[in-house]
């Protein structure tokens, strides 16, 4: 399971998920939508299916914070134009 944890003034938030592109969605959308000191972070909680669990796992300080993957450089490049043989 995915878990969401949204740190708001006078409480934390938490929403989970099955599948980490559905988590990542509500975290980019709650991150813009609300007026947040911080962006929402992400949490993985292996080995359950419940989201009541995996919540819990996450509030008591056990979920797994999901770092973004670091962009290529060659897909970068490509989204440039450059290393694609077109001429700018």
């Amino acid at each position: 399971m995915y878990v969401v944890r949204i740190d708001c003034d006078d409480a934390r938030k938490f929403q989970a998920f099955s599948k980490l592109r559905d988590a990542r969605v509500f975290a980019r959308e709650a991150g813009e939508s609300e007026d947040l000191e911080e962006m929402p972070v992400l949490f993985e909680v292996p080995d359950t299916n419940d989201a009541e669990i995996a919540v819990m796992a996450v509030r008591d300080g056990m979920g797994v914070p999901v770092i973004e993957p670091e962009p290529d450089a060659a897909v970068i490049l490509a989204s440039m134009g450059l290393g694609t043989g077109l001429r700018i």
